[in-house]
């Protein structure tokens, strides 16, 4: 893998570095996608989330091409019995989960994970 892969900013960054610019996103959200790409994977799934509306900025990005990445299906966030860490939705009842899983499918979350 080329060095520059890894220690290039995207050109946008490049006068001001990669945390003060506005649009600047995690270094992950960043390299990652294009680390994926590069090693030859077309099409991803992620495989649960605590950052959703991180995954699908990003996937929109990369479908209008204002990003380097592959294909991606976005899972939803994790649907659980009981709330484990704050960004978790608790699902007491049939009801609750098909409200979360409603309100995801109309953000473009293609699918879910029960743990």
């Amino acid at each position: 893998m080329p060095q520059s892969f890894f220690a290039r900013s995207p050109p946008e960054f490049a006068s001001q570095g990669p945390y003060e610019h506005p649009r600047a996103r995690a270094a992950n959200d960043i390299f990652l996608p294009r680390l994926y790409l590069a090693n030859g994977v077309t099409t991803m799934r992620t495989t649960g989330s605590i950052g959703t509306y991180t995954d699908l900025n990003l996937k929109r990005d990369i479908d209008a091409g204002q990003a380097s990445g592959s294909h991606m299906d976005v899972t939803g966030p994790y649907l659980r019995a009981r709330e484990l860490f704050h960004a978790d939705a608790p699902l007491n009842q049939p009801e609750d989960a098909r409200r979360l899983v409603e309100y995801w499918a109309d953000q473009g979350v293609t699918s879910f994970r029960r743990t």
